[in-house]
């Protein structure tokens, strides 16, 4: 469970992030970027993988590796993006 001041952070994160997204898609910057994690991959569940072009086996297309990290203070991380922002 998160306290207010937590999930007031996460609040102005995601915001931050879904105006990023917005700025970022309106200028013509939508990449591919599916990964792997645990033996999931994210284009088995993907509703646009007939149309967004991955393909390993061309040159310079590879799936991210999300590896779980308990050791990473993500509310950290969060904060200090924020800050730079």
């Amino acid at each position: 469970a998160y306290d207010k001041e937590q999930m007031q952070l996460l609040s102005d994160y995601a915001s931050y992030c879904l105006k990023d997204m917005g700025v970022r898609i309106k200028k013509g910057e939508i990449p591919v970027n599916p990964y792997m994690s645990g033996g999931v991959d994210s284009c088995t569940y993907c509703a646009y993988q007939d149309v967004c072009g991955f393909d390993e086996k061309l040159p310079g297309h590879k799936k991210r590796s999300l590896e779980k990290d308990r050791d990473v203070d993500y509310l950290e991380k969060m904060k200090e993006k924020l800050l730079k922002e």
